[in-house]
């Protein structure tokens, strides 16, 4: 198992344990998996281990993914992929769990 397929599982079953639904998508250009964190939000993460970068595809899809309202990231740790949903969460008004 690759740096950035570790990344990644590791960071869905904690998404999933904060109940996020992490959605493989395997489409070539294409972000690794949609969060969906809330009723009705969701995110694109992209998962890269440190210092990867975005193919071109990759980049064209974030342009279009970003032209159309949606927020992409390129996630290179568990860490990271925490904090993001937090924050978006934070600025809809869903407090963390626990508090």
């Amino acid at each position: 198992m690759t740096l950035e397929s570790r990344i990644e599982a590791r960071a869905c079953k904690e998404l999933e344990r904060i109940k996020c639904y992490c959605v493989k998508i395997g489409f070539a250009g294409w972000p690794d998996r949609l969060i969906c964190y809330a009723p009705t939000k969701v995110l694109w993460f992209e998962f890269k281990q440190p210092k990867g970068r975005l193919g071109p595809k990759q980049r064209i899809r974030f342009e279009e993914l970003s032209s159309i309202g949606h927020k992409a990231f390129v996630i290179t740790s568990v860490e990271q992929a925490l904090d993001v949903v937090k924050a978006e969460r934070r600025a809809i008004g869903i407090p963390e769990e626990g508090s």
